[in-house]
């Protein structure tokens, strides 16, 4: 479909003690994607008592910001990984889960307009994604402050010519992948920085 860009970044805090917009429409051809989830993985017991899952992303719903467009939006599936992934079953304290980030951005890329384009399989359109989020543990007596910060970023290209459904699967495969490496991301802090949490 398109060749494919893939860039992890991860940001991790320290434990202190103390889109072309899509028209509105429905196409009659569309595929009926599955909904992503995470309960084929074990999850990460913590020892809290609750869990908050709160999302500050505010999306633009204008060009070039697309992911309001997508089968699954990002930070849908960003709420659905902290509520499958994240089980509290402690007594006393409660587990802050913040998504910061969840956009997608459309770049149209320049094509080759010579005679020579008609060889040439072109890639029209760069979609940038970007999951951003962070874990933190309050209530907990004797901690001031336990935070990890995890995010990913990925990139795909789309092919000249590509149908709606074409567009659609590449975005749904997107967010499989880069929710993908944000999973790795955000266990690798977890363990680093919460691992006294951890059961």
């Amino acid at each position: 479909m398109g060749r494919t860009v893939n860039r992890r970044h991860f940001i991790f805090s320290s434990l202190a003690i103390s889109s072309l917009s899509m028209p509105g429409c429905k196409n009659l051809g569309a595929i009926d994607y599955p909904k992503l989830t995470f309960k084929h993985l074990n999850p990460l017991n913590f020892n809290v008592a609750n869990l908050k899952v709160v999302n500050v992303f505010q999306p633009t719903f204008k060009h070039p910001s697309v992911e309001h467009n997508f089968p699954q939006t990002p930070h849908q599936v960003a709420k659905i990984w902290a509520s499958e992934r994240l089980k509290p079953i402690g007594n006393i304290g409660t587990a802050h889960f913040t998504i910061e980030d969840a956009s997608v951005t459309e770049i149209s890329l320049d094509l080759d307009k010579g005679i020579t384009a008609i060889f040439k399989d072109q890639q029209s359109h760069q979609y940038n994604a970007r999951i951003a989020a962070k874990l933190e543990v309050t209530g907990v007596p004797n901690i001031a402050q336990a935070v990890a910060r995890a995010s990913a970023t990925r990139s795909h290209t789309l092919h000249e010519g590509a149908s709606i459904n074409d567009r659609q699967k590449l975005w749904f495969e997107l967010t499989e992948l880069i929710m993908r490496d944000f999973d790795q991301a955000m266990v690798a802090a977890i363990q680093k920085y919460l691992s006294q949490f951890l059961i």
